[in-house]
């Protein structure tokens, strides 16, 4: 059990050391203790996600590129925060889908308002990695790739 200390030294201690999974790991721990066991899993998962997601990217780069389009599924590109820089988003949106200003608007502004959104789906790794690539950047705005049955559609 963890004691003696609150959450917002586990959050500044997460923010001074953003790349530490260990302290991740510690809160986690700290959040489950207290009962808070959704949160917790959160924060596990994120971390193993964000570890896995590394290694992915270097498995892939090794691959023989005909043996992953054998291999391949497609895959979507979701919208799960905007941040502050809306127009921006909206903008990059545009770009990846070719909708119109009010579609691409419609699209983020279900984002913000905490409904993750499928930008593009049914594409080849590589072009949601580029959809993907908009988007880096735009402080809090974050996408996920992924195979599309993990999400509900967009619009």
């Amino acid at each position: 059990m963890t004691t003696g200390v609150d959450e917002e030294s586990f959050l500044d201690a997460i923010a001074r050391e953003p790349e530490d999974e260990a302290q991740r790991l510690v809160y986690a721990d700290f959040l489950e203790d207290r009962g808070e066991l959704a949160r917790a899993e959160y924060v596990r998962s994120e971390a193993a996600w964000h570890r896995l997601s590394r290694r992915y990217a270097e498995l892939r780069a090794a691959a023989d590129p005909a043996w992953l389009a054998a291999l391949g599924r497609p895959r979507a590109v979701v919208l799960v925060s905007v941040g502050p820089r809306v127009i921006e988003v909206i903008r990059e949106v545009r770009r990846a889908t070719g909708y119109g200003l009010a579609a691409a608007k419609e699209l983020v502004d279900g984002v913000r308002a905490g409904t993750p959104r499928v930008v593009v789906e049914g594409v080849e790794p590589e072009e949601a990695a580029r959809v993907a690539a908009y988007f880096d950047g735009l402080a809090e705005a974050e996408v996920i790739v992924g195979t599309p049955a993990r999400w509900g559609r967009g619009r």
